[in-house]
């Protein structure tokens, strides 16, 4: 739950398919949708509550981490590797940490590798 806001945010079905990002306000019990096509899941407030860190998968199915503001708004992409980023966290100093499936010529024990970066997607 977010600190700021007082609500939920989830991940949900469309109708014509694919997922997206969800608000569930617990005052007024509206559901606001986040994000607009694609696939997105995996959404994670930051600390304060005012952002919303998510993975969203291309038309090949690789998933990106991607922010946005907790109304749906300045959605910005994050990363753009070739292989799979997910489980964005935003810490308390504003850093994203997040998970990346490195499968390519490396046994897959050590294919879940943990990073950080700025929230603006630098280092």
């Amino acid at each position: 739950m977010s600190p700021v806001s007082r609500g939920i945010v989830f991940t949900g079905k469309r109708r014509l398919g694919g997922w997206d990002v969800f608000f569930w306000d617990v005052r007024d019990q509206a559901v606001r949708e986040l994000t607009k096509g694609g696939n997105a899941c995996r959404p994670r407030f930051s600390p304060d509550g005012r952002r919303i860190a998510y993975v969203s998968s291309d038309a090949d199915g690789k998933g990106d981490v991607w922010i946005m503001n907790a109304d749906g708004s300045g959605t910005r992409q994050l990363c753009f590797d070739q292989d799979h980023d997910w489980c964005p966290a935003v810490l308390n100093d504003g850093r994203v940490l997040y998970t990346r499936w490195e499968y390519s010529d490396a046994p897959h024990y050590f294919t879940r590798l943990l990073f950080h970066m700025n929230p603006d997607g630098t280092n």
